[in-house]
């Protein structure tokens, strides 16, 4: 039961520790701080900013650490999960939220499911805090068909 449970995880998920040099980890963290500019300009903590995103082509050539970085990401992606070969954009957020303000429940999809479901060949999350904000990621193997609710789960 324990192989057939590890084999269903190393199936949907894997776990890369390290995946950015220190230097682009600390730039990121700056970038992305609490108190930086990216928010302020964003208007995030206005009542009235809801949720938002980027979409990055990956035909194009990187034109910014940030998309250097989404290439960097992507290409240890398809050491674990081929297939994110074939993709052609990477959508990109963040949040900078109090604790215990975490994320809700959701099945990753483009656009939040307008114009129906189209989920991405493989997910990234990469935690830029030292561990003391926030929580673990939850992954489980319900899948958006399934009739009935996860069995197995992961953090």
């Amino acid at each position: 039961r324990a192989d057939e449970a590890d084999a269903e995880r190393d199936s949907i998920m894997a776990v890369v520790n390290n995946a950015l040099p220190d230097d682009v980890l600390v730039h990121l963290q700056q970038t992305f701080a609490p108190d930086a500019a990216f928010w302020k300009e964003h208007d995030y903590y206005s009542g009235n900013t809801g949720y938002f995103s980027y979409l990055h082509s990956l035909s194009a050539a990187p034109q910014s650490n940030l998309e250097q970085i989404i290439h960097h990401l992507w290409r240890i992606s398809q050491r674990s999960f081929p297939a994110a070969a074939e993709a052609t954009h990477a959508e990109w957020w963040v949040h900078t939220r109090p604790h215990p303000s975490g994320h809700q429940l959701h099945f990753d999809s483009d656009d939040e499911g307008i114009g129906g479901v189209r989920n991405p060949i493989v997910t990234s999350v990469t935690y830029l805090s030292d561990g003391h904000v926030g929580g673990p990621t939850l992954v489980t193997n319900q899948r958006l068909e399934d009739e009935i609710l996860a069995c197995r789960g992961w953090l």
